[in-house]
């Protein structure tokens, strides 16, 4: 029997697509047709019939013309036959079968890559990027999109790549889960879908934030304090006695007395200055400046401008010395240095107490544009020729920063310190002062910056960032650099420099972003703002401690209103009537003075209680002791990197520590909760153990529970004792990750921060209870702070008894998804 196929009759050449390919070899026809039908039908493309003529030819090159095989691709009936006809048979099935199954695989949709999987130190400021192997249905992805713990999110799409931004950006410390079910992830016409269920792991590295501030029932508004009358382009600052002081005040009388800087060098003198008392609390904030100078007094100014101390309530002002650029207090508060005007390009650099008494000059080339900082007690930094430059109280003059040099009009401001300073985008020739041979800029009365004005040479929220704008924080003594991206206008830092804010215009929205100085490595933290398409951010301010800022907001083209708002969860604490200029926080962060200017040209400096800053809190009864809190974080940390050693120091002698060592390693670690026992002295703290999610299985945790203890009176607080449950696995909903309290006056204050968003429709008195000792239900209030995740929960009055916290199931997510488990705690009021 023959093991030929025999010819496929004319009425079997029912497949177009081989019958195009193999028309002339009926037997070849029949193999190729059996062959498809023995798969399963893939969906094939239009390139399917040139792609798989190359692949035959290719074959027919490279391995069938070497061994004398050539002839068998001839389109010839009953040409292949034998052996070698078997061995043609075999390749050209081959290449079928490889050429189906290669459009069997394109036809699946993949995961091409994501930025965040696997990685538990992620940034909580980050975005989630998403990218597929081609072009999905946008809505069926977006509706699908699971992300745990709950988070509201925004999506966009850059081509095949989604884009997730976490609107209150992403829990810090917290094991996260990205689900799409593969059927979700379909292709736009709706014919292929993703291999398998998407399943991205990662966490979030632990952050430290400031604690959050209660959302009022009504925001409150500033009431402004009127101090006098200054020039428009006056600068503002805080002084040691809580005074403010205005570099160009008009005084309402004669100037005063005080001792005014002569044009003798006297920088020999200054060590033997008086001492005053030093400055309370944080350092003070240094105003930033444009190196583009001052304009001088309007003809009609009530009277010549001078540096004036302006008096707290508002009573009066006196003259320290002659109108200033610049001013700014050293760290104790003790001196004061400012810029005079001497040239049109060149300033004299004076200090004196801070009274303003015994003042010499220390140096006279000083750009008459340059900001002031004190980078020690004894020495100042300022700006000569574009160089940074430092000189000590003894007139000892050298540049710092290297090859650092700043242009003439642009911007530069000094954080507090004298260690960074920001040098702003190269300037534009357009709208700024002619270039002097000293590398300063030439004063232009269009220069200085006005309340009202939309550009001047120190920039504007109103204005586009110019082609480079990518302003830049540069550390004087290393040279490293830190770009504040799309910013436009001038910067702001906190009064110790650890913190910097910016308006990043680089969108059709103006952002409020800020970072830490020095972290060239994560993504600015975005403070929520009113702000949409079209608006303008400016004139920026931030707290001594960089828990909060002050900024103006105009929306299509209104008047700019003034906010200041909380940085860790942009609550809005306190509303005004705008536009101002030069801001500045006191040293406690409780009061903001600034420059408000009439439609006639007049100005007068303004100082503003912020509601609710300067309330004093108390600890709870049961609040830890700050050394017992550093003992157990040295003790959780070491748990996390199985530091024995430094578990066996803080732990007591008698204490095993087996309890506190898992089989395996955990990825974080949270103190819930933490009390002090007041009769016993013990320290009793609710800690979780989390082991993130993998790809194949989820979120682990257990609950331990570790006590410290003093073996006497003034020791060091031990680890007494700890008890671990085993590990299980995390259900599904929120969870409450830490519980603190306060005393503000009367009031308890309770926080309970959770790791998901929660439906604010569901934080009720109805799933947040406290009873007092009797088991009595007390009146409290509840509010929920959106941006921190935190439950506000306050008791007026509150006895100072036990009592009894209970969140219950009636509290759920954004997802519908309840509290797993009821939750209790006891705490002393």
């Amino acid at each position: 029997m023959s093991d030929r196929i025999p010819p496929a009759p004319m009425d079997r050449w029912d497949d177009p697509e081989l019958a195009a390919l193999f028309a002339g070899d009926p037997e070849l026809y029949e193999l190729s047709r059996s062959l498809r039908a023995s798969r399963p039908e893939p969906a094939v493309g239009r390139h399917f019939e040139p792609y798989l003529r190359a692949r035959l030819m290719d074959a027919a090159a490279h391995e069938l013309r070497p061994r004398g095989l050539s002839r068998w691709l001839r389109p010839r009936p009953g040409l292949l036959a034998g052996g070698g006809a078997a061995l043609g048979v075999a390749m050209i099935a081959a290449v079928v079968v490889a050429t189906v199954a290669h459009q069997s695989g394109d036809s699946k949709i993949d995961l091409v890559s994501t930025n965040v999987a696997e990685n538990h130190q992620v940034n909580p400021d980050d975005v989630i990027t998403v990218s597929f192997s081609q072009a999905v249905d946008h809505g069926s992805v977006e509706h699908n999109l699971q992300i745990r713990p709950a988070t509201t999110v925004q999506t966009r799409w850059a081509g095949n790549t989604l884009v997730i931004t976490p609107v209150h950006h992403l829990a810090a410390n917290t094991p996260y889960t990205v689900t799409i079910p593969h059927d979700a992830v379909r292709s736009q016409s709706g014919g292929q879908v993703a291999r398998a269920d998407i399943h991205i792991t990662f966490g979030t590295r632990s952050t430290p934030s400031p604690g959050p501030t209660q959302q009022p029932v009504v925001t409150p508004t500033l009431s402004p304090l009127p101090l006098g009358p200054v020039t428009p382009d006056t600068q503002l600052v805080f002084g040691p006695d809580g005074a403010v002081l205005a570099t160009r005040g008009l005084a309402t009388a004669s100037p005063s007395a005080s001792p005014s800087p002569t044009a003798t060098d006297t920088a020999g003198l200054l060590p033997s200055l008086p001492a005053t008392p030093p400055l309370r609390g944080l350092p003070l904030p240094v105003p930033a400046v444009s190196s583009t100078p001052s304009s001088s007094a309007s003809p009609s100014a009530p009277a010549t401008p001078h540096l004036l101390h302006l008096a707290a309530d508002g009573s009066g002002s006196t003259t320290l010395g002659p109108a200033s650029s610049a001013a700014a207090f050293s760290p104790s508060g003790a001196s004061l240095s400012y810029l005079v005007r001497r040239t049109s390009t060149q300033a004299d650099l004076w200090v004196a107490s801070a009274d303003g008494s015994h003042a010499v000059r220390l140096v006279r080339n000083a750009d008459i544009g340059s900001p002031l900082a004190w980078s020690a007690e004894d020495s100042v930094v300022y700006l000569s020729g574009g160089q940074v430059t430092s000189v000590d109280l003894q007139g000892r003059s050298r540049p710092v920063g290297g090859s650092l040099r700043v242009a003439p009009g642009q911007d530069v401001a000094f954080a507090p310190g004298g260690q960074v300073v920001y040098v702003g985008p190269a300037p534009s020739t357009a709208g700024r002062g002619s270039a002097s041979p000293s590398g300063s800029a030439t004063p232009s009365p269009s220069a200085s910056p006005s309340p009202s004005a939309s550009a001047s040479a120190t920039g504007s929220a109103s204005a586009s960032p110019a082609a480079d704008s990518t302003g830049r924080l540069v550390v004087l003594a290393s040279g490293a650099t830190q770009p504040l991206r799309g910013i436009t206008g001038m910067p702001a830092f906190s009064g110790d420099g650890a913190r910097v804010a910016w308006v990043d215009a680089g969108g059709s929205t103006p952002l409020l972003v800020w970072t830490s100085t020095g972290d060239t490595t994560g993504t600015p933290t975005v403070i929520s703002t009113p702000a949409v398409a079209g608006d303008a951010i400016s004139t920026l301010a931030l707290s001594g401690d960089g828990s909060r800022v002050l900024f103006t907001l105009a929306h299509n083209g209104a008047a700019a209103a003034v906010r200041v708002v909380t940085v860790a969860s942009s609550v809005t604490v306190a509303l005004g009537d705008g536009p101002v200029s030069a801001p500045v926080f006191s040293a406690r962060g409780d009061r903001v003075a600034f420059v408000r200017s009439a439609a006639d040209g007049t100005a007068q400096a303004d100082v503003a209680t912020i509601p609710g800053a300067g309330a004093s809190a108390t600890p709870a009864a049961d609040a830890v002791p700050t050394d017992a809190t550093g003992v157990l974080e040295r003790f959780v940390g070491a748990q996390l990197l199985r530091d024995t050693g430094t578990m066996h120091s803080l732990a007591a002698a008698a204490l095993s520590l087996a309890p506190s060592l898992t089989a395996e390693p955990v990825t974080r670690s949270y103190v819930i909760k933490s009390t002090l026992d007041a009769a016993s002295g013990a320290v009793t703290a609710q800690v979780r153990l989390v082991r993130d999610a993998s790809q194949t299985q989820g979120v682990s945790y257990a609950d331990e529970v570790i006590t410290l203890a003093r073996d006497a009176a003034g020791q060091p607080f031990q680890v007494t004792a700890v008890s671990l449950d085993g590990f299980r696995v995390e259900p599904v909903g929120p969870q409450i990750v830490h519980v603190t309290s306060e005393r503000q006056q009367s009031t308890l204050v309770l926080r309970l921060a959770f790791d998901s968003d929660l439906d604010p429709a569901s934080v009720t008195a109805a799933a947040i209870t406290v009873a007092g000792a009797h088991g009595a239900a007390l009146p409290i209030q509840v509010n929920y702070e959106v941006e921190s995740r935190t439950v506000v929960v306050r008791i007026a009055d509150a006895p100072a008894d036990a009592l009894t916290l209970a969140v219950s199931g009636a509290l759920h997510d954004i997802a519908g998804q309840p509290l797993p488990a009821a939750y209790s705690t006891t705490l002393q009021g």
